[in-house]
């Protein structure tokens, strides 16, 4: 294998501007299957242990005694439902974990159908409600729990509290978004929880009044103190509570439609009815509960709490200042504070409790914590009953809350399941069919695949002094599912398709939309197979920051109105502030190295191309990317992985860069050996500034997939 120094610029096309609609109305996908509660049938889940804690997984409808308020109602259905467990060897071996100088790239995730989806989690971290210090324990264990616990059935989004709601667009399986906005959760000065879980004491600054000095009438009276804020807290600590609790609202609503086992787990040290003077802030808390159960009842989401502080006495620390002789008033600090901990921890308790979860307190270890709650997810059962008649009110009535109560016949069992449901029937779906633009963008923001029109973005986050970031993509898309119609004037058949590319953050807010079509030609007497490699569509999407973003992309046919969506995560290259940066990375066969679709057209696809990048043992590579602010001259390695370990590495080469603000544009070629297996491997390359002086060396990488196929 050679590793030449040759500049090879792949040419990608620029993004047309402008959205032209279809006239004909989209197809309408079938509905989703979804928990219901309904006049028919209601479905409850259930976990089943023993005494060990281990889950039962062979009962049958005799096992089980089910009643709503309190009268045994016949069993029509019970089944056991079994979650994947524990990862594959693939997945540990890709495996984000942090640390180390050599580590595997983290492919992307393929998006899952709606069928394929076991499990749908949302992890609520609460961070109106988290400790400075508890911070970092805390994503210690959202990064263990991603690496080791989410599976490829398993659809997961992150939610903070004090932040967007948007992140619900943000389901996804691919774990690069969730350690992206894991490393993104910080403290924030909103919070109701300070630098540590309880404020320190100072006896020296505060009370509940003070002595006002000098003698004569006024000896003896009281005025109330300037820093007694107490008043003032609870109902920040009120508010604070409600916007947590909303947060969550917000997270169950939008998992009403979606399929598997519906959780969601908070990452809180919870929060408490304070009871003052006011009765405003125990309302407010308490209709958030409410809303909060109410809803997770309606939809069959069970929700998991886990208590960040770990193991706490709730005893006076060295941290606080308390006078001289004061061990009473010690006593009363240490009780106030073992008060407020079991408040807000059996808060959390009483959640999960009501929705059939568990709650995880008292624990240092967060990380196997959070396992407790997966493993407690992959499996169980569903029961169906048809309720007595009257169950469910009538339109115009108030329904009311039924209690439900399961009960298993075995000895030595325990079940967990919700507490009850509202008698109210779910409403019915609108049957109004979204405009093109709703179905198009529904599409993109969607976290299921869309798969009408098989969909694949390739893209190449770079840096330009004049325009900034931006992403160049390369869509390829299924020219065999689009539809084409004879075009009189010509002679030719052409297929008219929308296009859209959105841009959000690591939370799902978005920060860029651009919408384009196109018009594929397939000339009068051009074979049907012509086509069969499929085309390749090139746009370029502004992005304004950088770091961590994922680009949704959607095509539409316009004539019959069928959908492709993909998507992918890309980290867009930090230029501004002087440190060492690579572009994407731009991977092709020697044959295919020059892409010219021409601008604002479509090019047919090859398999070798690097949209797809498919790739027979003994073909010679070459690639090409770019390097920013390199003051020094660069080392650079080529690495292929496979299968989560180094496959081959190159010798170092050094480049001499140009002199700053100009990228300095790299390249070279690669030959793959003519019995490399086949397979999935990563292409790496790796940029280390020489020090000069004191400095330290400085190091970027970039890596693509490509996939090695032999020729049958």
């Amino acid at each position: 294998m050679s590793h030449a120094r040759q500049l090879v610029i792949l040419t990608i096309g620029l993004l047309t501007s402008g959205l032209i609609v279809g006239a004909q109305a989209p197809v309408q996908p079938p509905d989703p299957p979804r928990f219901r509660v309904g006049v028919d049938v209601v479905r409850i889940d259930a976990v089943v242990t023993d005494g060990d804690g281990n889950r039962v997984t062979d009962l049958t409808v005799d096992d089980f005694e089910l009643r709503q308020d309190g009268e045994v109602q016949p069993i029509s259905l019970v089944q056991y439902i079994a979650v994947d467990g524990a990862p594959s060897e693939e997945d540990r071996l890709q495996s984000t974990a942090r640390g180390g100088s050599l580590r595997a790239p983290a492919l992307p995730a393929a998006r899952l159908t709606r069928d394929q989806v076991q499990r749908t989690m949302v992890l609520v971290i609460d961070d109106l409600g988290i400790a400075w210090e508890n911070l970092e324990p805390t994503r210690k264990a959202l990064r263990r729990f991603v690496d080791e616990e989410v599976q490829r059935g398993d659809l997961v989004a992150l939610v903070r509290t004090g932040a967007s709601w948007g992140a619900l667009q943000q389901l996804t399986t691919d774990k690069r978004i969730l350690h992206a906005a894991i490393d993104q959760v910080r403290w924030t000065a909103l919070s109701r929880s300070g630098i540590g879980s309880f404020t320190p004491v100072n006896d020296w600054r505060t009370g509940s009044s003070v002595q006002t000095p000098g003698g004569g009438a006024n000896t003896g009276f009281t005025n109330p103190d300037p820093l007694d804020m107490k008043d003032l807290d609870d109902l920040r600590e009120s508010m604070s509570a409600s916007a947590s609790l909303s947060a969550m609202v917000f997270a169950i609503t939008g998992m009403r439609d979606l399929p598997g086992r519906k959780a969601v787990v908070l990452l809180s040290e919870g929060f408490t009815f304070i009871e003052s003077g006011t009765s405003q802030p125990v309302d407010r808390v308490a209709l958030q509960v409410r809303r909060l159960t109410d809803m997770a009842l309606r939809t069959g989401t069970v929700i998991y709490a886990l208590d960040p502080r770990g193991l706490l006495s709730g005893s006076l620390t060295a941290e606080d200042n308390l006078k001289v002789g004061g061990p009473a008033a010690a006593m009363g600090h240490g009780t106030e504070r073992r008060k407020s901990l079991l408040e807000t921890q059996d808060a959390m308790a009483s959640l999960a409790e009501v929705t059939g979860g568990l709650a995880v307190l008292n624990t240092n270890d967060l990380g196997r914590g959070l396992q407790r709650i997966s493993d407690d997810q992959r499996g169980y059962y569903v029961i169906g009953y048809s309720p007595p008649e009257g169950t469910f009110a009538a339109p115009g009535k108030t329904p009311r809350f039924h209690k439900v109560s399961l009960k298993v016949r075995r000895p030595g069992l325990r079940v967990r399941t919700r507490e009850g449901f509202i008698g109210e029937s779910d409403a019915e779906r609108t049957t109004a069919a979204p405009t093109p633009q709703q179905a198009l963008n529904d599409a993109a923001v969607s976290p299921f695949l869309a798969t009408d029109i098989p969909l694949r973005a390739t893209l190449v986050p770079g840096y330009d002094v004049k325009t900034g970031s931006s992403v160049r993509a390369l869509l390829h898309i299924d020219a065999t599912k689009l539809s084409f119609s004879p075009d009189a004037a010509t002679g030719n058949r052409t297929a008219k398709v929308d296009v859209v590319g959105i841009v959000v953050d690591e939370w799902g807010v978005p920060l860029s939309q651009r919408n384009s079509h196109f018009t594929a030609t397939l000339e009068q007497g051009a074979s049907p197979r012509t086509l069969d490699a499929g085309i390749i569509y090139s746009l370029i999407v502004p992005v304004k920051r950088a770091g961590g973003v994922q680009v949704r992309f959607a095509v539409r046919d316009e004539a019959t109105g069928a959908l492709g969506a993909a998507s992918e995560f890309v980290e867009v290259p930090e230029v501004k502030k002087d440190a060492i940066a690579l572009s994407g990375v731009v991977l092709g066969e020697e044959s295919q190295s020059a892409l010219t679709p021409g601008d604002e057209t479509t090019a047919v696809a090859s398999a070798s191309s690097p949209v797809l990048r498919v790739f027979a043992p003994g073909a010679r590579l070459v690639y090409t990317y770019e390097i920013y602010n390199a003051a020094a001259p660069v080392d650079t390695t080529v690495t292929l992985w496979r299968n989560g370990r180094p496959f081959f590495s190159a010798p170092p080469s050094t480049l001499t860069p140009l002199p700053r603000p100009r990228p300095t544009k790299a390249a070279g070629g690669i030959q793959l050996g003519p019995r490399m297996p086949s397979g999935d491997y990563v292409f790496q390359v790796s940029a280390v500034t020489k020090p000069t002086g004191r400095g330290k060396p400085r190091t970027a990488t970039r890596w693509t997939s490509f996939e090695v196929r032999a020729t049958p």
